[in-house]
């Protein structure tokens, strides 16, 4: 968890939390039984068992919520409830004699912290809901060390949600619900057809499910006789199906869909020879009562580069014209499933802790909140399902209408309106690589009028997070780079674009000056290893992001920066198949100023020409002195060795004014670094990105020149 720091001295004031967490509940009065989000798990009984020492259940106390619930104003903050010393003895007596919350500092506590603060996440008070005590998603434990040097350094910290159970007299103030593990169950099918229900009959921004034409293959799935699953033609006629999202994984399936089995799969597939991820699939498709399902390992000839070629192209409305997309998220792969119950993962607490939860003023039973070790889950688990590491997963999941979210950790629905995530629970899947909300014209399905600007505003928002996102997905083939997001760069093109020359690898010739301020973010900052990969050859120009590996991101979102040099146009030749895959001679020809340079690639800092850092090892105070010298930071795009000292070109760009806490203007410059290119005089490749402050005087004097970027 990032480290929270305030200045405030006032204990209850709120602390921006790490991550920002939604909800979708709007009325949180005891409507439990009526709301298709809320059926099961099992309803509530009273249970006197909180399972803590007498000093835990007094912090408990319903004062020190009552506080916490005055002040809560935002569900993104954490509200400081207690700061306390703790005694290492006694935490290990009171764990030893079975007090759940002392084991768990026990655990997670290093050894070096001697102060806990416990920290709440509440969501806001909603209309209708009751305000005595606040809606608690989150408590947080912390570890310090007030006597160390950085007091606020964090020394681990626990994590447990919180949720009332179903019919608890509690849930008029906790509106999250437990979540059902049960996949298989009728409660999971009740709350998929809920959601879908909600979602055709009452979402604006949803289509309305008509039946529209079929992919050209799909899987037939009977609702009662299973001899009779089969792969059809369809001829396009038009028909309810779902979709199946999923990774493949290192399983090769050795029954997918070959020009030798095709004929056999006509007649009948036999359903227990499928990877299992099939089988859930057809699964559930049978029990939402829809008719056929499309899975791209039986519904493309795996072996035939011509079918490939033509389905992978027609990706963009096999997904868009699907009732839904069942996303197979938690299955690493296709033989593993993922509908059976998977165990939690480093669990540290065998049950949960439950605590009696209400006002004073209630009268009659006063309900119980449960709090769930989320430490339960692999931090990695929470953040990202299996498919939201797979590329080809992203443009799957954006173009659906309706996805059914089979995540590691819960059930969760998404679609052009909403996201539901089963339980109401906070949870951080999207974390810092989180997609934005669709377009405007994607919700509408709508083309672009030629003179709004604002829209394409909003779509290079919603574009530039897709690259981030998708940057950090992987491929088993480097190829298909730009192929496996070719369906989604349809889609904008049909919505957005009026002529066929309006995007060239990765980047869109409307945000062309924008599109090249992208960088690798670094991990690590002074260790370029961690992060670099080699350039991926042969798919795009130096000058794409999708000619790197890596995580990518754009200086300062590519907004607000000043133009100080001229684009003249760009060039490369592309397949009438494929489009929106690889371009061919592709090229940049920029006017700007150009000027020699020395990179380190040790300090990633780039040198003006007579200023050349001495080589050899260096004491810590002699480095800082030379990296004191340096014009500005480097950003490289890739690890290939460029020898520790080499000369470089810096194309300025451009700039944007910045503001510090006194005041004082200056000008951030940001500019391409640039190697020479053995192709002729005049032509450059992509190193990488700098920025450096106030560079005019450095660039003073320079002529623009005229290049070419290849």
């Amino acid at each position: 968890m990032e480290q929270l720091t305030t200045e405030s001295t006032d204990p209850y004031e709120p602390l921006e939390a790490a991550s920002s967490h939604s909800s979708t509940r709007t009325n949180l009065e005891s409507n439990d039984a009526f709301n298709p989000r809320l059926i099961g798990p099992p309803l509530y009984t009273s249970v006197d068992n909180t399972a803590l020492c007498l000093d835990c259940q007094e912090r408990f106390d319903e004062s020190h919520f009552q506080r916490v619930g005055e002040r809560c104003e935002d569900g993104q903050a954490l509200y400081l409830m207690h700061e306390y010393k703790i005694s290492r003895k006694e935490v290990k007596l009171n764990a030893k004699d079975g007090c759940r919350m002392c084991s768990l500092i026990n655990y997670q506590g290093s050894r070096d912290a001697e102060t806990v603060r416990w920290f709440l996440r509440c969501h806001p008070t909603q209309e209708g809901q009751h305000s005595q005590l606040p809606d608690v998603r989150e408590v947080v434990m912390q570890y310090h060390n007030l006597e160390a040097d950085n007091p606020e350094l964090t020394h681990g910290y626990t994590s447990l949600h919180a949720h009332a159970s179903r019919g608890n007299p509690a849930g008029k103030y906790v509106s999250a619900r437990d979540i059902i593990s049960d996949f298989r169950s009728g409660q999971a099918f009740d709350r998929v057809k809920g959601w879908l229900a909600e979602c055709t009959e009452r979402h604006e921004y949803c289509s309305r499910p008509i039946a529209r034409p079929l992919p050209t293959r799909v899987i037939h799935v009977p609702q009662h006789d299973m001899s009779q699953l089969c792969l059809v033609d369809t001829d396009g006629i038009p028909g309810d199906y779902a979709a199946l999202s999923y990774a493949w994984g290192p399983d090769s399936q050795p029954n997918k869909t070959t020009s030798s089995n095709l004929g056999v799969y006509h007649n009948q597939i036999i359903l227990s020879n499928l990877p299992q991820t099939l089988q859930d699939a057809i699964h559930i498709t049978q029990t939402l009562n829809i008719n056929y399902l499309w899975v791209d390992s039986m519904c493309i000839i795996q072996d035939s580069n011509e079918d490939k070629i033509v389905e992978i192209s027609k990706m963009r409305h096999i997904f868009k014209n699907a009732f839904c997309t069942i996303i197979g998220a938690r299955s690493p792969t296709s033989s593993q499933g993922f509908l059976d119950n998977f165990p939690l993962r480093y669990p540290l607490l065998e049950e949960d802790i439950i605590i009696p939860y209400g006002s004073s003023a209630d009268t009659g039973d006063k309900g119980t909140m449960t709090l769930r070790e989320a430490g339960g889950f692999k931090q990695a688990d929470i953040i990202r399902d299996f498919t939201e590491s797979r590329a080809w997963c992203l443009e799957e999941s954006v173009l659906s209408p309706r996805c059914i979210i089979y995540s590691n950790i819960r059930l969760r629905w998404s679609c052009a309106q909403t996201q539901y995530s089963d339980g109401d629970y906070t949870h951080n899947e999207e974390s810092e690589y989180k997609i934005k909300p669709l377009p405007r014209l994607f919700r509408l399905g709508q083309k672009r009028e030629a003179e709004d600007d604002d829209d394409w505003e909003e779509l290079w928002k919603f574009w530039i997070s897709i690259v981030t996102n998708y940057s950090t997905r992987e491929l088993t083939r480097p190829d298909d780079k730009l192929r496996a997001i070719s369906g989604l760069v349809d889609e904008i093109h049909a919505l957005y674009c009026d002529g066929d020359d309006e995007y060239l690898t990765g980047i869109w010739k409307r945000k062309l000056f924008p599109g090249l301020m992208w960088f690798i973010m670094p991990r690590t900052r002074l260790d370029n290893v961690t992060y670099l990969q080699p350039r991926i050859r042969d798919i795009a120009p130096s000058w794409s992001w999708a000619s790197t590996n890596g995580t990518v991101a754009h200086y300062n979102g590519g907004v607000n920066i000043n133009p100080q040099c001229d684009i003249i146009d760009w060039y490369g030749k592309v397949s009438r198949k494929e489009p929106f895959n690889r371009a061919v001679d592709a090229a940049l020809e920029v006017e700007g100023r150009l000027k020699k340079a020395i990179w380190d690639a040790d300090r990633l800092s780039v040198y003006d020409e007579t200023e050349l850092p001495p080589q050899g090892s260096q004491s810590e105070s002699e480095d800082y002195s030379i990296r004191s010298l340096a014009i500005a930071d480097g950003f490289p795009d890739t690890n290939e060795t460029v020898g520790i000292y080499c000369r470089v070109y810096c194309l300025e760009l451009g700039y944007i004014e910045r503001q510090d806490r006194r005041g004082s203007s200056s000008k951030e410059t940001v500019g391409l670094l640039l190697f020479r290119a053995r192709k002729g005089k005049g032509v450059f490749s992509r190193y990488g990105l700098f920025k450096g402050y106030d560079l005019d005087t450095w660039f003073e004097g320079v002529v623009a020149k005229r290049i070419l970027i290849i």
